[in-house]
């Protein structure tokens, strides 16, 4: 008898746990089920109620309402079922279109946040909370467990209407231009509703509402997505190729210049082959060939122009006089900025890239010797190279103790040195080009700093994906976004 109830009772307990896990898809009302002590003496009701709301409504709501165990004393007596009011239950994302369709709630904000809006004023940091706070309240009136697709939809929504909320510097608009409102949105709803359901812990569905488990998709999509990973921020990543006996024709040539002339090289000659052979050296490049390769079978590619000249063709930005004007167009209010905060200033380094770059890399908390590796000036290009021929992420190896004494330094990719130059400037730009050109991804280690170039200053900022190792859910990096809209506020105090 105790093991027919002990099975009985399974039974019923997996059958309300597949209820919770679909959210009850059918109508349906477990009533009761009873679990049997394991003295076999004494026998108690648990009742669970599962209770969905009519069609009409504009979200579909589940809870669980358990009984307390009885006391001895009323062993063998039933224990009424009770249901909770429809308020009190945890609301179900049933409708995936309605935050394009519902009306944002923008009358419930008071003036003193309205004002400054319409005004297109920026809000203080509290304004916004207080913002994010009623706009949430409202939007969980239609479901409680809003998926970070749906808080996309409204942020852009809101941002479009005012977009002084938009995440801009100097009116450039960063990523998609919403996302530090949709994270606010996200964080605000999270903590409402962490430890306050039982679906509190569910993992948040995907932008698709699936739940990509099965291997096989994976597998099958492995090639396109590693291929849109490569080519995030490109415009011309793999062109096609018409004539390969004619570009193998002109790289020959070119790679017979280099050897009689390499020293005293006539760019005027050179770059129109490059240009040429761009479809072919893509080809090799997205094939995977080995940075060796490479530069037996490209020699000028890693030269200075051929950097700048394949990043041209790849991504439509000139290279070193994007970095130049918008470096010295932005520095000013930049470091202003990091002089009046809590960053320590660097007095000693004049340069504006050379300082800009140390003080981001503070800012974001990443370390310097994740970007450079110091020789000592003494040191050859033979004995640099064997001393750096294990590192596989791009470095810039500096000839001296600092960045600020020297005028040496090394661009080194796949532990090879490919780049010897005296400018800064063309060495920090080349090893930015370089992650694109040679498809790697940011370092975690120095994601922050990369992208704030990336998005900042080259002004890349596809509409999906991101380049860094580190996967996130917001496209953008939070840090990141964080620095533009703190530079943002700077903007309007100054």
């Amino acid at each position: 008898m105790i093991e027919c109830c002990s099975i009985s009772w399974l039974n019923n307990l997996i059958l309300v746990m597949r209820c919770m896990k679909y959210k009850a898809k059918s109508s349906l009302e477990l009533t009761q089920f009873q679990a049997l002590s394991r003295n076999g003496d004494e026998v108690f009701d648990s009742c669970t109620s599962f209770t969905r709301t009519s069609s009409s409504s504009s979200s579909d709501s589940v809870f669980i309402n358990p009984s307390p165990r009885p006391s001895s004393s009323s062993s063998g007596t039933d224990i009424v079922i009770t249901h909770q009011n429809a308020s009190d239950c945890v609301s179900v994302n049933k409708n995936p279109g309605w935050a394009q369709q519902i009306e944002i709630p923008f009358g419930k904000l008071p003036s003193d946040i309205l004002v400054p809006l319409n005004a297109n004023k920026p809000l203080s940091a509290e304004k916004k909370r207080k913002m994010v706070r009623i706009l949430v309240d409202e939007f969980r009136k239609t479901s409680r467990h809003i998926t970070c697709s749906q808080f996309r939809t409204l942020a852009h929504r809101i941002t479009s209407r005012y977009s002084i909320l938009q995440d801009k510097i100097d009116n450039q608009i960063v990523g998609l231009g919403f996302e530090s409102f949709s994270s606010k949105l996200i964080i605000r709803n999270d903590n409402l509703n962490r430890g306050s359901s039982p679906f509190a812990k569910q993992k948040r569905k995907t932008d698709t509402g699936t739940n990509s488990d099965t291997t096989t998709e994976k597998d099958t999509e492995v090639s396109s997505t590693l291929k849109k990973k490569d080519s995030y921020g490109c415009i011309s990543w793999s062109p096609v190729i018409e004539n390969i006996d004619a570009l193998e024709q002109c790289r020959n040539e070119m790679v017979d210049i280099f050897r009689e002339h390499h020293d005293v090289v006539n760019w005027n000659d050179v770059e129109p082959k490059l240009s040429f052979t761009f479809a072919l050296q893509r080809k090799e490049i997205n094939e995977s060939a080995p940075i060796s390769d490479l530069l037996e079978r490209w020699p000028f590619l890693f030269q200075l122009q051929g950097i700048i000249n394949h990043f041209r063709h790849l991504t439509d930005i000139d290279l070193l006089n994007t970095m130049t004007n918008k470096v010295n167009g932005r520095a000013s209010r930049i470091l202003s900025f990091f002089k009046e905060s809590k960053t320590d200033y660097l007095d000693d380094i004049p340069a504006t890239l050379r300082q800009l770059t140390i003080l981001l890399l503070k800012y974001f908390k990443e370390k310097e010797e994740d970007l450079f590796v110091y020789f000592d000036e003494t040191r050859t290009k033979q004995e640099v190279q064997n001393k750096v021929k294990d590192m596989h992420e791009p470095k810039i190896a500096v000839l001296g103790t600092t960045i600020a004494d020297s005028d040496i330094f090394y661009l080194v990719v796949d532990g090879i040195i490919i780049l010897k130059t005296s400018s800064f400037l063309s060495a920090f730009s080349s090893y930015f080009a370089s992650f694109y050109i040679i498809n790697i991804e940011y370092p975690e280690s120095l994601s922050g700093l990369l992208e704030f170039f990336q998005r900042c200053i080259f002004g890349i900022n596809p509409d999906n994906g991101q380049k860094s190792k580190k996967r996130r859910k917001t496209q953008v990096c939070q840090k990141v976004l964080k620095l533009i809209n703190e530079l943002s506020n700077f903007e309007w105090m100054e």
